[in-house]
């Protein structure tokens, strides 16, 4: 599997805001690639794994990876219009997903009343100063997830920091979580999915009285998207 993440970088296709927009993923400026197949999911050390940004932070764009078009580029999301989707305020955080992770649409949680994957890999949400690219690959360090319910299906959204950041050495316990980041951010991002959709109908909410989940839970959701994605995969 590919793991150097210099190795990667992108090509677009197509007018940027448009619907015949692309963006590819290459490996060494060459061969075009699968962010979500082709990309490993994860760093030699367990809590870093490797993630593609889709949304930088500050943007309004709704970019997203094609889970159906060959080699799965970023494109443009779209309204049921077929419009180019925009979000009503910008994102405030760098957004995209771990490569190589899948929350299967069959697997029903028990714990969260029985509902299942949204079919999409897992979503990260990459807190700090810095904004990203869209396209970039990036190793984060995991520290926490929401189990976010958008249209009754199971949207998790892991929190992580770039495994560059000042205190990622520092943060290895739910304790040092809290005490080295900002924890209101993380109200702040609920308050941000709460509102993000204004027509959603249900509204999307947060389980497990919205508390941020465990660095233990949290690897636990990343290696079991990591077995749906495989056994997907081997069919």
């Amino acid at each position: 599997m590919l793991s150097e993440i210099n190795s990667y970088s992108t090509k677009e296709e197509g007018e940027k805001y448009t619907d015949e927009y692309r963006m590819y993923i290459t490996l060494n400026g060459g061969k075009i690639i699968s962010p979500w197949n082709d990309i490993s999911f994860k760093s030699e050390n367990n809590s870093v794994f490797n993630c593609v940004i889709e949304i930088p932070k500050n943007s309004v764009h709704k970019m997203e990876m094609s889970k159906n078009m060959k080699h799965n580029p970023i494109i443009h999301d779209k309204n049921k219009d077929n419009s180019i989707r925009t979000f009503p305020f910008p994102i405030k955080w760098n957004y995209g997903f771990i490569p190589q992770t899948w929350e299967d649409p069959n697997h029903q949680i028990e714990s969260l009343n029985n509902l299942s994957g949204d079919n999409d890999p897992v979503d990260i949400i990459i807190l700090g100063d810095t904004t990203y690219c869209t396209g970039t690959v990036l190793e984060v360090k995991v520290i926490g997830t929401l189990a976010m319910i958008d249209n009754n299906e199971v949207d998790y959204k892991i929190i992580a920091i770039d495994n560059k950041h000042m205190n990622a050495s520092k943060i290895n316990t739910d304790a040092d979580v809290r005490s080295y980041l900002n924890m209101d951010e993380i109200n702040d991002i609920k308050e941000w999915f709460r509102t993000y959709k204004p027509n959603s109908n249900p509204p999307t909410y947060f389980e497990y009285d919205e508390k941020l989940l465990s660095i233990f839970e949290t690897l636990k959701i990343v290696h079991d998207t990591h077995n749906h994605w495989k056994r997907k995969n081997s069919q």
